[in-house]
């Protein structure tokens, strides 16, 4: 069966002398390893396009016996030259690619993750900031993939939040937020300004070219990574 589809490297290796094999994230296979044989010297069928954090065009096969994928021809979309001259968006790529090898994703939810990381990465090449755009990355991602916290109402009480209260509680645990009120009631530690239920529901409806406008200060991002990171280790039970 052969597929013909968009993927972007992300890792590559050398196996015997001109074979390569490559970390890709695609719209059909997800996260998977492609196996380009006579990648390093075949121009005509790779055009010298096989590195590192290419968007390329491929036609994948796979094995009879379906249990490998051979990339067979490719042309070059992207080369995203601008990130690759960048050490520090160099470092962010790799973190959000094992934050990808991490969690759970399901064959419904490939073109959805890897769109995403497109955009992601198609942005992060065009800003000069990108400090806080992995935590951004995260969030979006876990919350479109049906880790969404409840925004609107206190978990406890049902009224709305945003309405009276300037303070909240959030639960990791019940993956929600409770009034001043109920939060003390249940004992609860974690204080936020309810600001912060505006800004990570928008993060949730929005894409990599919104952030763009984001203006986080230091505090606001600390409290966003605090509820982001520890969402994620109790309920994906991993750490970001």
């Amino acid at each position: 069966m052969e597929i013909n589809e968009n993927f972007i490297i992300l890792r590559k290796g050398r196996f015997k002398e001109v074979d390569l094999w490559l970390k890709v994230l695609s719209p059909h296979f997800g996260l998977t390893t492609f196996f380009a044989f006579g990648g390093l010297v075949s121009k005509k069928r790779f055009c010298g396009c096989l590195d590192e954090f290419n968007l390329l065009y491929g036609k994948i096969e796979k094995s009879k016996r379906k249990e490998y994928l051979t990339l067979k021809e490719s042309y070059l979309i992207n080369k995203f030259i601008d990130l690759k001259q960048n050490s520090n968006k160099i470092g962010a790529i790799a973190n959000i690619t094992k934050f990808l090898e991490k969690i759970k994703i399901t064959p419904d939810e490939y073109k959805q993750v890897f769109d995403l990381f497109v955009n992601f990465i198609s942005i992060i090449s065009k800003v000069s900031d990108i400090s806080y755009f992995p935590l951004l990355f995260k969030a979006n991602l876990i919350f479109n993939l049906g880790y969404l916290p409840l925004f609107s109402y206190c978990l406890h009480c049902k009224k709305p939040l945003l309405q009276k209260h300037k303070i909240v509680f959030f639960s990791f645990q019940e993956g929600g937020f409770f009034c001043v009120s109920c939060g003390l009631k249940k004992g609860l530690n974690f204080k936020l300004d309810s600001n912060i239920i505006l800004f990570l529901k928008y993060i949730s409806q929005s894409k990599p070219k919104d952030w763009i406008q984001i203006d986080i200060n230091k505090t606001f991002q600390k409290a966003c990574y605090e509820i982001v990171s520890r969402f994620i280790e109790y309920h994906l039970e991993i750490s970001i």
